[in-house]
């Protein structure tokens, strides 16, 4: 299957590699992968959610050279970026809240459940996904000393 949004067909950039498309196309299979994950967990007590911490200054891209570097480094500089601390309080609300015990398959954005795009609830693509990476990882643990595959 070929999906133009979540570029399966050059999954690791290994055909052409734009940053900013790498990078927004990484955060749609986070979620891809989490409300996948959430499908699978349905008859435990587990639970998969998303949660952004949204724009916030941290050590990411700072070891970046070249254009991508100096538009991370910039972007932090902009008022919209917020502190780690501030970024992390969706992500401790989604783990402590009471309300949310048994919460599954949901996005989470400054401590609010919202929509998400009709992609990210696409079975079929989630399911390629998950398949993909469970390949990826069997291939890269392969041959592994101690470490079970399969």
């Amino acid at each position: 299957m070929i999906c133009p949004v979540c570029g399966f067909e050059n999954l690791q950039g290994e055909r052409s590699y734009q940053f900013f498309k790498a990078y927004q196309r990484s955060k749609l299979c986070n979620v891809l992968f989490a409300f996948e994950l959430a499908r699978r967990l349905t008859a435990s007590h587990a639970t998969s959610n998303v949660v952004s911490p949204g724009p916030s200054k941290t050590g990411f891209g700072e070891g970046m050279a070249g254009a991508a570097g100096v538009f991370a480094r910039t972007m932090k500089r902009t008022p919209r970026f917020g502190s780690a601390e501030k970024g992390a309080r969706t992500l401790i609300y989604a783990a402590t809240e009471p309300e949310l015990e048994g919460v599954s398959g949901r996005f989470f954005y400054k401590s609010k459940e919202l929509a998400t795009k009709p992609v990210t609830h696409d079975v079929a693509i989630a399911d390629r996904l998950w398949q993909l990476s469970d390949e990826l990882c069997s291939r890269s643990l392969a041959g592994r000393k101690g470490v079970p595959v399969g």
